[in-house]
C-alpha cells in the first residue's frame, strides 16, 4: 500500500488533475461573465455597442475572449458598468494565470525535493558502507578514532614538508 502511495505522489496524476480543475475555472468564469454581460445587455443595450441584437453566444464568445485579453469587433462595452465587468474578467483571468503558474512552480520544486532526497539517501549509504569498510578494514573502534590518526598523521606530514624545505 505504501508503495502505491509513493507510486502516487510521484506520477503527474495531481498535476494533470489540478490543471483540469484550472481549465474548469476558466470554463466557469467564462460563463458566469457571459451571463452578467448578457444580463446587463438586456437591462441596458446602450452599455454594449456592436452587432445588431447579440445572443448569447456573442457574449460567450465576448467573455471568453475578454478572459485572453482580446477584443472582438462584434461586442464592445461602452458603459461603465460594462466596462468594470470587462475588467473584473481580465482580474480573473490575470488570477487564473497566477494559479497555474503557482501550480506548475511548485510542481517543479516538489519534484527538485524529492530527487534531492534521493541523492541525499544515496550518499548517506555510500558513506556508511566507507565507513563500515574502514572500521573492518583498519581495525579503528570509530569513525572519530580513524578521523584522529589521519590528523596525527597530517601533522607529522607538515612537520616533515617543513623539516626538508628548511634544508632547501
Amino acid at each position: 500500500m505504501g508503495r502505491k502511495l509513493k507510486e502516487y505522489q510521484t506520477s503527474g496524476v495531481a498535476v494533470v488533475s489540478a490543471s483540469f480543475v484550472v481549465l474548469f475555472l476558466f470554463a466557469i468564469t467564462v460563463a458566469i461573465f457571459a451571463i452578467a454581460n448578457f444580463g446587463l445587455y438586456k437591462i441596458d443595450h446602450r452599455l454594449f455597442t456592436g452587432s445588431a441584437g447579440p445572443g448569447f453566444f456573442t457574449f460567450v464568445y465576448y467573455s471568453f475572449n475578454a478572459i485572453v485579453a482580446n477584443h472582438i469587433s462584434e461586442l464592445i462595452p461602452s458603459g461603465a458598468i460594462s466596462q468594470t465587468f470587462w475588467m473584473m474578467e481580465a482580474f480573473s483571468a490575470m488570477f487564473l494565470g497566477l494559479i497555474f503558474v503557482s501550480l506548475m512552480l511548485s510542481t517543479r520544486n516538489k519534484r527538485q525535493k524529492e530527487e534531492l532526497d534521493q541523492a541525499i539517501e544515496i550518499i548517506s549509504e555510500k558513506g556508511r558502507s566507507v565507513e563500515t569498510f574502514i572500521l573492518d578494514q583498519y581495525k579503528f573502534p570509530s569513525v572519530d578514532a580513524a578521523l584522529a590518526e589521519l590528523e596525527k598523521l597530517k601533522a607529522g606530514m607538515v612537520s616533515f614538508i617543513y623539516r626538508i624545505s628548511a634544508r632547501l
